[in-house]
């Protein structure tokens, strides 16, 4: 289950930091002063992966992305966009198979078209 104050708390010290190898090692530490409890820990690393990806992407001018897959994995990515003051629209994994579906069909019409 995700932690979402400690996952928040990762994303904003990835946003504000020189990398994921240097957070990454102290979250062991974190926890071992007692500063992030250890059932936080799995969700605080969650935040500072995802928060180093969007920390090395470039975000500005983007006000809105779409996120396709599993429910649990575009929370995260929803809520760490949220603090970069980006709007997620988010579809579930389905939406894959539709989109696959459709260019196939479209595909198959223009080729039946050609005949």
């Amino acid at each position: 289950m995700l932690d979402t104050a400690a996952f928040d708390a990762g994303v904003r010290r990835a946003l504000a930091a020189c990398g994921l190898l240097h957070t990454a090692f102290g979250v062991r530490t974190r926890s071992l002063f007692g500063e992030l409890p250890a059932a936080a820990l799995a969700s605080h690393l969650s935040g500072l992966v995802i928060g180093e990806e969007l920390r090395c992407r470039p975000l500005a001018g983007v006000r809105s992305v779409a996120l396709v897959g599993a429910a649990a994995l575009t929370e995260r990515y929803a809520r760490a966009l949220a603090t970069c003051g980006v709007d997620a629209r988010v579809f579930d994994e389905a939406a894959v198979w539709r989109g696959l579906w459709a260019i196939d069909r479209a595909r198959r019409d223009r080729a039946g078209a050609a005949r």
